[in-house]
Order: structure tokens, then C-alpha cells, then sequence
């Protein structure tokens, strides 16, 4: 299916007009929550993207190493990946898709609503960490043990 069409078809899901600009993106309001979408000409991807938090300053190194955690492997983070985008001052969740993998209407809908409610919950975890302290550094005891339970982890 042609990916403006597609495009087209997921906003009648959410019961509003939805269409790529001249840059091929657009956005999506799902349930206050704003979900950006990129069209890749290139290699015919759609990126889907959405501000999870913000700081003027930063982000905490607490902030930062949750969201890396909750990236390891993508079990927390749905497979959506969690990312920082230094300029910014911004983490993002995004997601990307082949367009060849775009073809049913449908389930691309739930997966938008999955990601919205990804969006919210990330938001609020990681703005709670706002105020918090920065953790002590790991002993080497813990750093060996933590490396232990990843390679265990990786064997099964």
C-alpha cells in the first residue's frame, strides 16, 4: 500500500485527517499525547517518534540511566527504544518500521496506542526521577556481579 494512503487510512482510525507534508511527516494527538510520524524515502522506513521528556538543563544522570535500563533488550520498553537527543535536552521514544511491514491499518492503530500509552508512562517515570540525587558508583564487587548475571542472562 502507498504510504500517504496508509497514512490516510490510520487517521480515519482515530477519526481525524491525517497526511504526510512535503517533508513526509506528520503527527498524530492520541489521548494527549502528541505521536510523530517521518516517512524515510531513502529506505522506505516510517520512523514514530514522541517527546518523553524535557529539561532546559538536562536530563539527571538518574533519568539517563533508567531510561537506559528499561532499553536493555527492549523487554521495558516494548522495543521501542528510549533515546536522549542531546541538543535537545530531550528523551524520546521512537520506533521504526519497514514499509514493506505496513499493511494492515488495523494493527498499526494499536501499536500507535501502545506507543502513546509507552509515551505517558515513561513521561511520568522519568519526570519522578527529576529531583533525584545521583546514585553512588558501583563497587567493583557489583560491577562483576551485574557482568555475572548478563552473561547468564545471554545463555539462555
Amino acid at each position: 500500500m502507498d504510504i500517504q494512503l496508509f497514512i490516510n487510512e490510520v487517521g480515519r482510525k482515530f477519526n481525524t485527517e491525517l497526511a504526510l507534508n512535503e517533508q513526509f511527516a506528520c503527527s498524530l494527538l492520541v489521548d494527549d499525547v502528541l505521536v510523530n510520524f517521518q516517512y524515510q524515502k531513502y529506505d522506505q522506513t516510517l520512523l514514530i517518534y514522541g517527546l518523553v521528556s524535557y529539561a532546559e538543563e538536562g536530563l539527571n544522570p538518574a533519568q539517563l540511566e533508567r531510561a537506559l535500563e528499561a532499553n536493555l533488550f527492549g523487554y521495558e520498553s516494548l522495543t521501542f527504544h528510549l533515546g536522549y537527543y542531546k541538543a535537545m535536552h530531550a528523551l524520546v521514544l521512537s520506533a521504526m518500521k519497514k514499509e514493506d511491514e505496513l499493511s494492515d491499518v488495523e494493527e498499526f492503530a494499536k501499536l500507535v496506542l501502545v506507543f502513546a500509552e509507552q509515551i505517558k508512562k515513561w513521561e511520568q517515570e522519568i519526570n519522578a526521577l527529576a529531583d533525584s540525587e545521583n546514585k553512588t558508583t558501583s563497587t567493583l564487587a557489583e560491577t562483576e556481579e551485574i557482568t555475572m548475571n548478563i552473561n547468564n542472562f545471554l545463555r539462555v
